[in-house]
């Protein structure tokens, strides 16, 4: 019997592996109509640089225009245990923003701790679509030694163009650590 790679209609594709020793950025490319949709797990990515944030941008040249909105929650575990919820304006980007500007996933991932990391999934729609290309997002970051961050960001890339390739980055510094695994929707 051979391996089986698929959970739940997802089909694993690839994977980073252990990501170790500062990479600038991930990318992935080959996407293609052949799955209606991608999902990209996130595990325990460390930044080199304090408070960076996650982000992302598509296609050969990474210059498209990508429109999110973004919703947060915090959650403080100290001994008042504090919680809030919130829309995030401050991470939406909207069409007509200048092309190339990457799509922030979470904000402010503290590599002051080693501890320190974010952690999720992406799914974007239909890549090869003559129609922008929809994605969801949900992170959830440890941001410093008492705080929790968890991102939901939802939009999309305002292209008739075929997505053929995504990568993944920190605005600042490098990924230290963690793993990217894609998976492919039939």
């Amino acid at each position: 019997m051979g391996v089986d790679n698929s959970v739940m209609g997802l089909t694993l594709i690839n994977t980073t592996g252990a990501i170790s020793g500062g990479t600038a950025d991930v990318e992935i490319t080959g996407l293609s109509s052949a799955y209606k949709a991608y999902e990209f797990h996130f595990y325990e990515l460390h930044p080199s640089a304090a408070y960076a944030n996650f982000e992302f941008q598509v296609n050969t040249s990474y210059n498209q225009n990508i429109n999110s909105t973004a919703i947060r929650t915090w959650t403080h575990d100290a001994d008042s245990h504090s919680k809030d919820f919130a829309y995030s304006d401050g991470a939406d980007q909207h069409v007509g923003a200048s092309s190339g500007t990457w799509c922030c996933l979470n904000e402010n991932v503290n590599s002051g701790n080693a501890e320190n990391s974010v952690s999720g999934v992406m799914t974007l729609y239909d890549p090869s679509s003559s129609y922008s290309k929809h994605f969801i997002s949900q992170t959830d970051a440890q941001t410093s030694t008492t705080y929790m961050q968890f991102f939901q960001v939802a939009g999309y890339v305002k292209t008739t163009s075929a997505v053929d390739r995504i990568k993944f980055r920190f605005g600042s510094g490098n990924i230290d650590s963690g793993e990217i695994k894609w998976f492919g929707y039939s």
